[in-house]
């Protein structure tokens, strides 16, 4: 009240002597001296009244300001001919980050963070971000968002976000729904745009070949797709490269916005899976170097090749002319086991390795890894031991090899009678002329049959003995029919019946090899064992069985190594140890455990990152409780995928998102002018006080008011 009065009187006094030098002064200089009275006479009453002065800030080090840089693969375009990339011109700017905003960060704990699919803590300022380089994966901002939150549960809380992207969110939740969580908590978010608008300058390459596998020492067709997005014509050379060689080259003309094809064509010599790359060079202004490149990737095919093995209880004429007719075909490998005397066997294309697991006929699965059918001779059966035909039938049972068997079945164990179309034969003999010809499409159905489609047949000789079914199962075929003279009667002589993975046949004809001793019918005779062996052959699985993705990978993404694996017994193995050893394009070597599928057994996978294009090569060793095995393969990683496919600078969505929060946006070039950041109102406060009489600036100000109004007084000879 007082002050109040004084405050008053002080002001009627300064009134007073305003009117009173009227006549005295001019009206400019006596408002001079009255705005000096009045700031004498507030500061004398600031004095007085002596207020006390509070200062609200975020609690130091009690808070978290989380800085978020995009190091995903869209960041590494250049825009508009730029010569420098997004990420690039990004660390410039992170490099020349204010003096101001470094000092704003330290008033909480700055937390910076690159990231793509997920983030990855780097420091704890904007230059700890400055040597960013391009992640793998794609680019989950509203994910990347929503895990800030959920860590903020059990740390300090978040005063504000600072996010630099260029605003190509592809992956994961909706980046606008996360901010409207953000806006919940009252936690503002600050966009920096990192790009420019318009769809970037691009010349892209693309190559496709028309099947993913073809046989070795054919011609292969590649195509490659130029693609411009530049605004102007572009010419380009395109190279198809097997390794660093390039085998042609193609010149090619692209109109603007436009796409123009370069085909070639190559023939293959070796087998296995091969890699040939179409690359062009990388023009000034082109937005991306990674699609110059791509890769057409095959699987080079050897003719398939039929192993057969003849288990003979003597020596016998029917495997002495097969031998003969199938010589020159590279298509069948014929081995033979013949039992010449008790405990003595001549063997042919046995290897070192087999001869090494059986002194006679085969008594391990092990022996029979590389056949694809078995010719039997019911009188050798009787020499195979226990093992022996626990062996051959699992071959038959889970592996899913062949089995032909000929002569009388009387002789066979009954854990392999059981494999055949018939369980009782009957030794005979044709007394007349008789023929023999297919009935129907089963077996010797195809071109390679055709003598036996006929309506002719093959004539079988009078005397020939023959080894006829008296019962045969229901599920089983007929494949060649025994025909005497016009008689609509028939009787099955060779008959065909599937066994758990695999097949049977049973042949009632003990001497084939008689049609191949004359010009005539030798054609029939070759046809006869070809298609057998390829009925038979044809349900053979390997004991390793590759099931990864042909059709490749994807850079930053998950690749699946996945395989299937059998034991000695031919089943799904559940123990066994698989490892892959995956070189990478570079060179370098990375080792994958790949683990047990619950959901089928003997499958084991993993799943591979790959982190650069190229062609990857895996190495697999699978231990078994038995034996060791391996296999190879090859898969090609190539920079496609949702991060590739549009990279385009998405303002809009960086300026929502500011909107929503509470944040500012800024675009990359006014970063340098960001001196602080809006932070959330919801933080811990610290409250500051200070009396105006603490303070030396409003005395400064008394003492020059009092000091001007005393001189400008003296001046005109007041005192």
């Amino acid at each position: 009240m007082l002050i109040g009065l004084w405050a008053l009187l002080a002001a009627l006094l300064a009134a007073w002597d305003f009117r009173r030098n009227a006549a005295k002064v001019h009206r400019g200089y006596r408002l001079f001296m009255a705005g000096l009275e009045a700031g004498v006479i507030l500061l004398a009453t600031l004095f007085l009244a002596n207020p006390v002065l509070k200062k609200v800030t975020p609690e130091v080090g009690n808070s978290r300001i989380i800085l978020l840089a995009d190091n995903s693969g869209s960041m590494t375009v250049h825009d508009s001919g730029n010569p420098k990339s997004r990420l690039e011109l990004l660390n410039d700017a992170l490099r020349g980050t204010s003096p101001e905003l470094n000092a704003f960060l330290k008033q909480g704990r700055a937390e910076a963070f690159a990231f793509s699919t997920e983030h990855k803590y780097q420091g704890d300022s904007p230059f700890s971000l400055a040597n960013g380089t391009s992640l793998p994966g794609a680019t989950p901002i509203g994910d990347v968002l929503r895990s800030i939150l959920a860590e903020a549960e059990n740390t300090a809380p978040v005063a504000s976000i600072l996010l630099f992207s260029d605003g190509r969110s592809n992956a994961g939740s909706s980046p606008v729904e996360v901010a409207k969580s953000l806006q919940a908590r009252k936690i503002p978010l600050t966009c920096i745009g990192v790009g420019k608008e318009g769809l970037p300058w691009d010349l892209s390459v693309k190559c496709a070949v028309d099947t993913s596998s073809v046989m070795r020492d054919s011609k292969l067709a590649i195509k490659a797709v130029v693609s411009n997005a530049f605004p102007m014509e572009k010419e380009v050379e395109v190279a198809l490269m097997d390794g660093e060689n390039a085998l042609e080259t193609r010149r090619v003309a692209v109109a603007p916005n436009a796409k123009a094809e370069a085909l070639f064509e190559v023939v293959p010599h070796l087998e296995g899976f091969k890699t040939y790359q179409v690359r062009m060079p990388h023009l000034e202004g082109d937005a991306r170097a990674d699609n110059d490149l791509d890769y057409a990737s095959v699987e080079v095919k050897a003719p398939p090749v039929f192993k057969v093995l003849f288990l003979l209880g003597g020596l016998d004429w029917e495997q002495r002319f097969v031998n003969q007719a199938l010589a020159d075909n590279e298509q069948f490998e014929l081995s033979v086991i013949t039992m010449l005397a008790k405990d003595k066997f001549a063997r042919t294309n046995i290897s070192e390795e087999q001869q090494k697991l059986t002194r006679g006929f085969p008594n391990t699965t092990e022996f029979y890894d590389d056949y694809d059918a078995v010719v039997l001779d019911t009188r050798a059966a009787f020499e195979l031991s226990k093992e022996g035909v626990s062996a051959l039938r699992s071959f038959v049972e889970n592996k899913g090899g062949g089995l032909f068997v000929r002569g009388p079945v009387e002789l066979l164990p009954p854990e392999l009678l059981e494999l055949l179309p018939v369980r009782v034969t009957k030794l005979g003999m044709v007394r007349r002329q008789a023929r023999v010809a297919s009935s129907g499409e089963f077996i010797f159905g195809d071109e390679l049959a055709s003598t036996l489609v006929s309506a002719k047949g093959v004539p079988l000789a009078a005397g020939t003995p023959l080894f006829m079914p008296q019962e045969v199962k229901s599920a089983s075929r007929s494949a060649l029919d025994l025909r005497l003279g016009d008689a609509a009667d028939t009787a099955p002589v060779v008959c065909g019946i599937a066994y758990g993975a695999g097949r049977v046949a049973y042949s009632a004809l003990e001497s084939t090899w008689r049609w191949g001793m004359t010009k005539e019918h030798q054609m029939a005779h070759q046809s006869f064992w070809k298609s057998l062996i390829l009925w038979l052959s044809e349900m053979g699985k390997p004991r390793v069985r590759l099931l990864s993705d042909s059709r490749g990978a994807v850079v930053g993404e998950e690749y699946r190594l996945d395989l299937a694996a059998t034991g000695d017994d031919f089943l799904p193995s559940p123990n066994a140890v698989v490892n892959a050893t995956v070189i990478v394009p570079d060179g370098s070597e990375q080792l994958v455990a790949l683990n047990p599928l619950w959901e089928e057994e003997g499958r084991y996978n993993a799943f591979f990152v790959p982190s650069i294009p190229g062609e990857y090569k895996v190495e697999y060793e699978i231990r078994l409780p038995e034996r060791t095995l391996h296999a190879q393969t090859a898969f090609v990683a190539r920079q496609t995928g949702v991060e590739a496919d549009d990279v385009s600078y998405n303002e809009a969505l960086l300026r929502d998102m500011a909107r929503i929060t509470g944040g500012q946006f800024l675009p990359l070039q006014d970063y340098s002018t960001l001196k602080s950041l809006p932070v959330s109102p919801e933080l811990p406060m610290k409250t500051e006080t200070m009396p105006l009489s603490s303070h030396w600036l409003p005395y400064l100000l008394f003492a020059l008011c009092a000091s001007l109004l005393w001189w400008a007084r003296r001046r005109i000879g007041l005192r």
